[in-house]
């Protein structure tokens, strides 16, 4: 009896990280007590996880092997490839005189606030091994870049990224590695961001 509690708690403490604590030991404690819990046991978040042809934790993709692993940047790094059937129109939001970087939306920002808090851009990247700066976000202009047919671009729900950097389910970002090798692309427009 004793191995089975401690297996039961400890697979109950490792549901927690993944489905939250109050989920895990109420599921827990109706297993325990010989009683069914109402509450789910696996549960992968409001859009299910089978909407995504990639996930880090059944089918990684392509992004999970690139520098920096980029698909870490979607939540759950759940995240589709596509292949664009015609030139398409998508906004970046990033430092004035630099359009250009991997990480764009399908709709212009409207301030620097809801770049930050809905796409979860930190202003200072510090790496949490070393504790050293790694890299800076400056957000002043909002572009807006077309992208020619043929390009394959990789679209998921924004991950967290700590503090008030929330990103989250509802929320579409698009990562196209090294648009700048791109033949075709054209910056359309800048506008500054408040």
């Amino acid at each position: 009896m004793k191995d089975t509690l401690t297996g039961a708690v400890a697979g109950g403490l490792g549901s927690a990280g993944f489905y939250g604590a109050g989920k895990a030991v109420e599921a827990l404690r109706g297993s325990v007590v010989g009683r069914r819990s109402s509450v789910p046991t696996v549960s992968y978040g409001s859009d299910d996880i089978a909407k995504y042809q990639y996930n880090m934790i059944e089918n990684p993709g392509p992004l999970a092997d690139m520098r920096d692993n980029p698909a870490s940047n979607f939540f759950g790094g759940k995240y589709n490839a596509t292949t664009l059937t015609g030139d398409t129109i998508f906004y970046r939001a990033g430092k004035e005189g630099t359009p250009l970087g991997q990480w764009f939306t399908s709709t212009p920002a409207e301030s620097i606030a809801q770049v930050r808090i809905d796409l979860a851009v930190k202003p200072q990247w510090i790496s949490p091994i070393t504790g050293e700066l790694t890299g800076t976000s400056v957000i002043n202009t909002n572009y807006a870049i077309k992208i020619p047919a043929g390009t394959t671009i990789y679209s998921g729900p924004v991950g967290y990224q700590g503090g008030i950097y929330l990103g989250g389910e509802n929320i579409i970002q698009t990562f196209i590695p090294h648009p700048w090798l791109i033949q075709g692309l054209e910056v359309i427009s800048s506008t500054p961001l408040k």
